[in-house]
């Protein structure tokens, strides 16, 4: 090795931290969940909704459809599931 590897090695971690850095910082699970849902549904009572109900939403968001075909289709579900 040369005299430079440990420089390099830790250019190699920094590099490597500073790339999983964001993922860290987001949000996951219910929270992922929430924010995905709120967004096509602003006015949502998600305390009202059921597991089974919220995968079913994120079903439809992860869809290939249009934005605009998810977010009727979201609004409808909340208002069935919380009605």
């Amino acid at each position: 090795m040369t005299r430079n590897a440990p420089l390099s090695l830790a250019l190699v971690a920094t590099a490597a931290l500073a790339q999983c850095a964001p993922v860290a910082t987001q949000p996951t699970g219910p929270d992922r969940q929430e924010r995905a849902i709120l967004e096509y549904a602003p006015d949502a009572d998600l305390s009202r909704l059921e597991t089974t109900e919220r995968l079913m939403l994120m079903t439809i968001i992860k869809s290939g459809d249009s934005y605009f075909d998810k977010r009727s289709k979201v609004r409808s579900l909340v208002r069935l599931y919380t009605d």
